[in-house]
């Protein structure tokens, strides 16, 4: 029970989370669910569980795979929510990412 209770904590943390990270009001998250804001509130401080069509729902109007709402935030979580923003984007504009990215990692190599 301890497990499940802290996995449970673990999502209601990670649902907050990406949505302060995506700028969304509970209010906003909320219309984008269909639900009320307060199931949104109860969901993120884990008065209430997250059934898997619900958790799907989330990582889709959050733009985060379902992995990212149910572990702890690491990079490789963040790593797959990249990819998950770049499908279905153009070849050029992800070779335009990429040279960003590179520019970025070089810049931050010099500090």
């Amino acid at each position: 029970m301890g497990s499940s209770t802290a996995q449970h904590r673990q999502i209601a943390a990670n649902i907050a989370l990406y949505r302060r990270r995506a700028g969304l009001t509970q209010r906003e998250l909320a219309d984008r669910l269909n639900c009320s804001t307060t199931y949104v509130s109860r969901m993120e401080c884990g008065d209430r569980g997250v059934s898997i069509a619900m958790l799907v729902k989330i990582s889709e109007a959050l733009e985060v795979s379902c992995d990212a709402l149910l572990k702890d935030p690491c990079q490789e979580t963040g790593i797959q929510n990249i990819c998950l923003l770049l499908n279905g984007c153009s070849e050029g504009f992800i070779t335009q990412v990429e040279s960003m990215v590179r520019i970025m990692k070089n810049l931050s190599s010099m500090e």
